[in-house]
């Protein structure tokens, strides 16, 4: 049984983050209509596009309800310094649409929730580099690639350095995975986001490979807490 004992730090406290990343659905009450799920496997876009062509990603039942799904539509979505810049989504229905009707939007492991890039693009964009001063999360992909906008690095890297609280939270409901065990404990909720990030990527076993850091452990908070978002 693991417990929880945040190391003392005398740091101020890290500023709250942003309103839109600690959102969490609802709970499955009639109001609630389906949402999105993350297909944490899904890590490379060829893997993706394969996945469309199967069907793949169809979930063996309604998450509100337990009924079969159907398949709805392909959507397009945004992939910004990937290839051609889109890719698609699958999104499902609920069977039975008189009684539930919920629609789910299944998202690759691959793809960040609302930044429109890969997680690989988005961990580049924040990577500590030699130049900067400031180390945000060490230990993620090195920062080569199409350019990222300077204005976009640093809305990114500024969440990163906002408070992990809500994270920690969120991953202390898993206490009985090892490597997630290891990172509550040793972040504690005075952490940054960038902290946590960091202790993710040294404690994961087998390590994850570069450009998978940040879309494994935001793949995690999305599992455990629909809805709350790492970034």
């Amino acid at each position: 049984m693991y417990t929880l004992t945040p190391p003392i730090d005398h740091r101020s406290p890290p500023p709250d983050p942003e309103f839109c990343l600690t959102r969490a659905y609802g709970s499955r009450t009639p109001k609630q209509k389906g949402g999105t799920l993350v297909a944490e496997g899904v890590v490379e876009l060829q893997d993706h596009e394969r996945w469309l062509r199967i069907d793949g990603y169809r979930p063996a039942r309604c998450e509100r309800c337990g009924s079969p799904v159907h398949a709805h539509e392909h959507r397009s979505r945004l992939l910004l310094g990937e290839g051609e810049g889109t890719t698609d989504i699958a999104i499902y229905r609920c069977a039975d649409r008189e009684s539930c009707g919920a629609v789910w939007r299944v998202l690759p492991g691959l793809l960040a929730r609302h930044l429109w890039r890969a997680w690989s693009t988005v961990e580049r964009a924040v990577a500590d580099r030699a130049d900067d001063a400031e180390c945000v999360a060490p230990g993620l992909a090195s920062d080569t690639g199409p350019p990222i906008p300077e204005r976009t690095r640093a809305r990114w890297r500024g969440r990163l350095v906002t408070s992990a609280a809500l994270v920690v939270a969120v991953l202390s409901t898993a206490m009985d995975v090892r490597e997630i065990a290891v990172v509550v404990k040793r972040a504690g909720y005075a952490a940054t986001r960038g902290e946590v990030v960091a202790l993710f990527a040294e404690s994961s076993a087998p390590p994850l490979a570069s450009g998978h850091v940040l879309g494994a452990l935001a793949g995690v908070v999305h599992r455990l807490a629909p809805g709350v978002r790492l970034m």
